[in-house]
């Protein structure tokens, strides 16, 4: 009996894993910003975030900072914090900046409470072509 109980916790945890493997590059149109946003699960604590203009190279095999002071300036990768990161059936929540940003998971429509600020994300990070 306690055979049969551990192989269903071990079969359960198995597709739990399985499930919670993924890897996400979005870029993210924010109002007037533009957020390149790597999301992988929040046990491996490597996200992050960065701020771009959506014309320029960037290195995406820099330093990852721990403070959201960085991404003043553009193209400086912020970790996300793994407090607060928080992945579910619908939604990826995160802290960002001074406040949560939530990803759905389905249509891919963004939202940051601070300033009520909605946008939408794209699968990779897109290059934009100057329109003015």
């Amino acid at each position: 009996m306690n055979l049969r109980k551990f192989f269903i916790v071990l079969c359960l945890s198995f597709a739990f894993n399985v499930k919670a493997d993924f890897e996400f590059k979005l870029t993210c149109e924010l109002g007037a910003r533009i957020y390149y946003i790597y999301l992988v699960p929040p046990k491996e604590k490597k996200s992050w975030y960065m701020w771009v203009d959506g014309l320029s190279e960037y290195d995406f095999d820099s330093k990852i900072y721990k403070s959201w002071v960085r991404e003043r300036k553009k193209g400086q990768k912020v970790r996300v914090p793994r407090l607060g990161y928080k992945v579910n059936s619908g939604a990826f929540n995160f802290p960002f900046r001074t406040g949560k940003l939530s990803i759905n998971r389905v249509s891919l429509k963004a939202y940051y409470n601070i300033g009520n600020i909605s946008g939408v994300c794209y699968e990779g990070f897109k290059k934009y072509k100057k329109q003015i």
